[in-house]
């Protein structure tokens, strides 16, 4: 009799993922703003085709961050914070439209992210090629994939986190969290959460979270001496080091 290889289709492949390195490791100093607590973004990309927020992507954002009430939600793409500057919602002489607050749905246009970005510290997968990293991202020309069967919600009655093909619980590495650099006492900086985040059981560490999705129209290649490579298997590390003085 021939023998039976047995195949378990339920294994997760086994990622290789690598962690963003902070301010002095990539910048050679901490920003400046962070005298006064700034947001630690970091530009993946400066694209020529910016990520507009759809409808179906500001409807994901409802459903990465449940946690959070509609106003902080759409606060994430407000044009005067970190990641949808000068192209984000609010601004009275360009109105866009908001899906998450229904508001101002007559606007001819959608608000985009106007760079593609990422946190430090936040958590990153790709291909290796030379001394960059192709990353793997959310392709910004297309809706949020799916689950097979499952289809885009079209109110936010229908929205559910489970029918989405990728969810911050299982896919860190598909999602940017949202932080802040300060500077404290000596010198010191933390990395803390960003401000309205929402705390989730399976985070494990009782802090707020702020996601939005690692997300580019673009291919990009990213520097590996920007990134911390992670043994395989071992546990993630945590988006944040929050400084308490000894």
């Amino acid at each position: 009799m021939a023998n039976i290889i047995r195949i378990n289709l339920t294994t997760k492949p086994v990622i290789q993922y690598y962690q963003h390195r902070e301010d002095k490791e990539v910048l050679g100093s901490v920003r400046t703003c962070a005298v006064g607590g700034c947001p630690a973004v970091f530009v993946l990309n400066e694209p020529n085709l910016k990520t507009k927020m759809t409808k179906d992507w500001q409807y994901f954002l409802i459903a990465i961050n449940y946690g959070m009430e509609l106003d902080d939600i759409s606060a994430i793409l407000d044009y005067r914070l970190a990641f949808a500057n000068q192209t984000g919602l609010t601004n009275p002489d360009k109105p866009k439209r908001d899906y998450i607050l229904s508001k101002n749905l007559n606007a001819t246009t959608d608000p985009s992210l106007d760079k593609d970005r990422t946190c430090s510290r936040n958590i990153l997968t790709g291909v290796e090629e030379g001394q960059f990293l192709r990353l793997k991202l959310f392709d910004g020309n297309k809706p949020p994939p799916m689950k097979m069967g499952k289809s885009l919600p079209q109110t936010i009655a229908e929205i559910n986190l489970e029918d989405y093909l990728y969810n911050p619980r299982d896919n860190i590495e598909m999602f940017c969290v949202a932080n802040t650099v300060s500077v404290k006492e000596k010198g010191n900086t933390s990395v803390a959460p960003f401000p309205r985040g929402a705390r989730y059981e399976w985070t494990g560490d009782n802090l707020p979270y702020t996601f939005i999705p690692h997300i580019s129209r673009e291919t990009i290649l990213y520097p590996l001496k920007n990134l911390i490579k992670i043994p395989l298997g071992s546990k993630l590390p945590s988006p944040y080091r929050i400084y308490t003085a000894s």
